[in-house]
């Protein structure tokens, strides 16, 4: 079953913006996050068994016993089939990952057409310059 990895603390960086629970991990664990119920269900009987993974040649083992709720974009169904959250120095210095995506999370809290555009243009400068391939960008226009 295909899943993404995230680093521990790009995760919890989301996971607070988001204001959903953060994790910490022990060197040897693993957390498995999703909110489709089908992929709760089949992550937990791997997890109830106590189901270790082993990526780059290192193995893990789950923290918890059960499929945790998270979310790692929002959109109109704000799905997370299958995520596996890693110790940062495990997802970081594995040369056998390669990112497959960015992500960008954005508060567009704004107030009157004036306001939203300066958000939204301050935003798209931010992704184009934006070389670091994970990004939480909050802030006010006046």
């Amino acid at each position: 079953m295909p899943f993404q990895i995230f680093a521990e603390s790009d995760y919890n960086k989301l996971a607070s913006y988001y204001g959903l629970q953060t994790f910490s991990l022990e060197d040897d664990e693993y957390v498995a996050a999703a909110n489709s119920q089908r992929f709760v269900e089949i992550q937990n009987k791997s997890l109830k068994r106590g189901h270790e993974i082993a990526i780059g040649g290192k193995h893990f083992k789950p923290k918890y016993s059960r499929c945790k709720e998270g979310m790692t974009e929002m959109g109109s169904i704000n799905a997370v089939y299958n995520v596996v959250i890693l110790p940062d120095k495990d997802v970081y210095s594995n040369e056998n990952l390669s990112m497959a995506r960015t992500i960008f999370a954005a508060n567009y809290n704004g107030v009157g057409k004036k306001e939203l555009k300066c958000i939204e243009t301050k935003a798209v400068k931010s992704i184009i310059s934006c070389l670091n391939p994970f990004h939480i960008w909050n802030t006010v226009c006046e």
